[in-house]
């Protein structure tokens, strides 16, 4: 059972009936979605409350790690906002509230609030149809890498969906992501939010055969793992795109990962991927884009007038 504000609870997995409780009532908001929630916890610093019928959140920042707040919800929106914002203020933390869906400012008092939109952490909505061939002129390129690939590999590449209660299927996505991040380091890219999503990772696969929503499609080369994207299917034809990692050494590898992904998630109803947002990083956003997304999914910030 969740508290009621102002007291909060630290996140834990066993809150996830409580948590989906609230966000099945909505349209799909992805930073509530309980998985991406309890993964990228991963300072554990997450905590959750419930104010007036909705669902509150206090978390930090994906890059700067300063805290925040957050809610879901369509109750008493003016008085949600209020009190949020005067407990911020409160406790020392910067008054906006971020990550806000449409859905949840309904009614909310524009003459003292103002509701800016946060391009930054716009989600990326992708067509699984458009990838099955990338025949669109905005995807000619991964066509062309595509073709390449299978010019390089041709029939020794298969793709599967993967048993996240298999200790055989796990090891090869941690493998693969050990080789994957010690590339981006060779490379001079390595990052912080690298790090955090490799700890996201061991978070989300030591749970993942007991989380049924969780689907993890790998692609081979002869018996190998070169490429793999882990998504959480939620209601209706979305999955989210949790994690998606590939071995560059194989040109192209990106373009036929997600294309393999799309035919085998649209075999069991999932037409589309919400890909998450950018963070306002510019090569984040240039590649997701490249993927031609067919919409995206607004949010925004919260501030006093």
């Amino acid at each position: 059972m969740l508290p009621t504000f102002p007291e909060f609870k630290k996140l834990e997995f066993s809150d996830k009936a409580a948590i989906q409780a609230f966000t099945d009532k909505y349209p799909l908001h992805v930073d509530f979605n309980f998985m991406g929630l309890w993964a990228f916890d991963v300072s554990d610093k997450r905590q959750v409350s419930v104010l007036s019928g909705n669902l509150v959140i206090k978390t930090t920042d994906y890059i700067t790690g300063l805290p925040f707040f957050s809610y879901l919800g369509d109750r008493d929106v003016s008085r949600t906002v209020d009190t949020l914002l005067a407990t911020a203020e409160k406790e020392g933390i910067e008054p906006r509230l971020r990550l806000i869906a449409e859905d949840s400012l309904v009614d909310i008092d524009r003459s003292k609030f103002n509701v800016v939109e946060d391009r930054d952490n716009f989600d990326y909505i992708w067509d699984n149809k458009k990838f099955l061939t990338y025949e669109e002129k905005e995807l000619r390129s991964h066509y062309k890498l595509k073709k390449r690939f299978v010019e390089d590999h041709g029939q020794y590449i298969s793709a599967r969906f993967l048993d996240l209660g298999d200790p055989l299927d796990i090891q090869k996505i941690k493998d693969l992501n050990e080789i994957w991040l010690k590339n981006k380091i060779a490379m001079n890219k390595g990052s912080l939010i690298d790090q955090t999503e490799e700890i996201a990772l061991d978070r989300a696969l030591g749970v993942g055969k007991n989380y049924s929503a969780i689907l993890a499609i790998g692609l081979f080369h002869k018996e190998n793992l070169i490429g793999y994207t882990i998504y959480d299917s939620v209601k209706g034809d979305y999955v989210v795109g949790l994690f998606g990692k590939a071995d560059t050494g194989h040109r192209g590898v990106y373009s036929y990962l997600f294309g393999e992904s799309a035919r085998l998630l649209l075999e069991i109803g999932k037409k589309y991927v919400n890909m998450e947002q950018d963070l306002g990083l510019e090569h984040l956003r240039q590649y997701k884009k490249s993927f031609a997304p067919v919409g995206y999914t607004k949010k925004y910030i919260v501030t006093r007038k």
